[in-house]
């Protein structure tokens, strides 16, 4: 039940976010416990977010997923440029060899 529940709710966040934003956003990688499938009741949902977006619009959406779902998604927005700039640290790495790229 829960599980079809995180699945609602980032389907619904991914699906507003490229209606809102839809040329602005390069790449939404999901990555975390819930890429891996080792994820429980208990754990966020973890997304990284590159484009020309600001972080608040997309906190102000997790919020409403919150509000809605009762699920937490947990977003870091980055700039085409600001990923470039970071993907070799060990941080981006793990995230593009463990992530999901779903948008």
């Amino acid at each position: 039940m829960k599980t079809d529940t995180k699945k609602l709710a980032l389907n619904e966040f991914v699906k507003t976010l490229k209606k809102k934003y839809k040329n602005r956003i390069k790449k939404i990688i999901l990555f975390g416990s819930y890429a891996r499938g080792d994820y429980d009741e208990e754990s966020d949902i973890d997304i990284l977010v590159i484009g020309d977006v600001p972080q608040r619009e997309i906190s102000y959406l997790s919020a409403e997923i919150l509000l809605k779902y009762g699920e937490v998604i947990s977003t870091i927005v980055e700039t085409p440029e600001e990923f470039e700039k970071f993907k070799d640290s060990f941080f981006h790495k793990s995230i593009l060899k463990e992530g999901v790229e779903i948008g």
